[in-house]
């Protein structure tokens, strides 16, 4: 897949050079190779997707007039997505259009047919004369096996390299209208009117902030006392129970957080002007830029009791983009920067830690994690860690499993559970055998 993907940029490039000599073109260029080489080393789902969103991306960067805004360029990636693969049957139809007025070609077709359609007719004809009067080319015709091509034609593989087809010329010849978009230089302040108007004064925000800073300050406190300084919990809680119960609703409160600086201080608006209420607001958004870090905290503190998970992985990788967010949101503020920089900015975020996740390996991290920390290691009882959970490992990771597996053996090789983890690794050894020894 890696090399095919490899295979399919040499092609949009020596086809369609116009995009590399775009502004952005030679990095877009260098992520999709990258990409090809995550697709080498392991053809996941991320990385296949990625490929795919930076692929026409790429492609459609000669058809955007400019392109200063995220949301212009992952809609036309959103509309190509659907759109681009009828490319091949349009310019398929166009190139018939065009040779049925070519008389050159028509003539040549003529031609062919004037000079082989009768002596292949009158061929046919006389074989089949011949082989029912001749007994010795009757059993040539009968030795020829006429069910032979049915084992090398495949309907689902015409659809599938029809369907490959269609996406690679979608790529190598991009059709789409080019999106014009002005460049937006400033903010000219417009009269509001609505509900939002009527909520969002300057001395309800004020009011809301004043009350919001105390309340985040509270829950902040607290999370000081529990978390950070190690304070005894209530009686009949344990951190597992502190930890998981906060860790969501926590994120939600931020994001909600979010919507309301965003609508509040509206770039060029008076209350995004006013010296207190934009102190204010940076002091909100540093206390819920804490609470994610909190619940950062949480989270590892409840990894720590219950193992580590694909689930959990996603959970922090979520909750640093959403800490990085509200970062933005005060250099936003503070730059006094509009709200298609905050997105662009957000956007490049989202997709860079995308592309970096494709190169790591996130089922050996959880693997080594697990084995390194669970009870027969650490011989820590329930409630410090976590028994090691086989049976996870050989869903959810699978052969990256193996390296993590080796090191229990080396080093616990007097555990009751080896032999049984020796069966559980030497399996996963074989299939990843089996699967390294196809020609593939």
């Amino acid at each position: 897949m890696g090399l095919f993907g490899f295979l399919l940029l040499v092609g949009v490039l020596t086809h369609n050079d116009a995009a590399f000599k775009q502004r952005y073109g030679t990095l877009g260029a260098y992520a999709i190779m990258g990409l090809t080489f995550a697709l080498m080393v392991n053809d996941s789902g991320l990385a296949l997707g990625m490929y795919y969103f930076t692929m026409i991306a790429y492609t459609l960067l000669p058809k955007q007039a400019q392109i200063n805004d995220a949301r212009t360029l992952a809609a036309s990636v959103l509309r190509y997505s659907f759109g681009g693969w009828f490319c091949l049957y349009r310019d398929k139809i166009a190139m018939l259009h065009v040779a049925r007025h070519r008389q050159g070609r028509a003539g040549n077709k003529r031609l062919l047919l004037k000079n082989w359609l009768l002596p292949v007719s009158l061929s046919a004809i006389f074989i089949g004369l011949f082989a029912q009067a001749n007994p010795i080319i009757t059993g040539w015709i009968d030795a020829i096996n006429w069910e032979a091509p049915k084992d090398y034609i495949s309907v689902k593989r015409l659809l599938f390299w029809l369907v490959v087809a269609s996406g690679c010329w979608a790529v190598i010849r991009p059709k789409m209208k080019a999106v014009k978009r002005k460049i937006q230089r400033g903010y000219i302040p417009q009269p509001e009117f609505g509900l939002t108007a009527l909520l969002f004064n300057e001395w309800s925000i004020l009011t809301s902030l004043i009350l919001f800073n105390g309340l985040f300050l509270i829950q902040n406190a607290l999370d000081v006392a529990f978390l950070w300084s190690g304070a005894a919990l209530p009686q009949g809680m344990t951190n597992a129970q502190y930890a998981h119960q906060g860790v969501y609703p926590l994120i939600a409160t931020v994001l909600l957080a979010v919507a309301f600086v965003l609508i509040a201080l509206k770039p060029g608006s008076t209350t995004e002007r006013l010296p207190v209420i934009r102190a204010l607001a940076y002091a909100w958004v540093g206390q819920n830029v804490f609470m994610v870090l909190s619940s950062i905290v949480r989270l590892i503190g409840y990894i720590a009791e219950y193992s580590f998970t694909w689930l959990r992985v996603e959970a922090l990788i979520w909750m640093a983009l959403v800490a990085l967010g509200l970062i933005l949101i005060m250099a936003r503020i503070h730059l006094r920067k509009t709200n298609i920089w905050l997105i662009n900015t957000n956007g490049i975020a989202l997709y860079v830690t995308l592309y970096l996740c494709c190169f790591i390996n996130f089922g050996g991290m959880i693997a080594d994690y697990n084995v390194k920390h669970c009870t027969e290691v650490t011989g820590l009882g329930a409630g410090s860690s976590s028994a090691l959970d086989i049976s996870y490992l050989i869903r959810e990771t699978g052969v990256e499993a193996i390296p993590a597996l080796l090191w229990f053996e080396r080093h616990h090789a007097n555990n009751p559970k080896i032999l049984f983890i020796i069966q559980v690794r030497q399996s996963l050894q074989a299939g990843l055998n089996s699967s390294i020894m196809d020609w593939r």
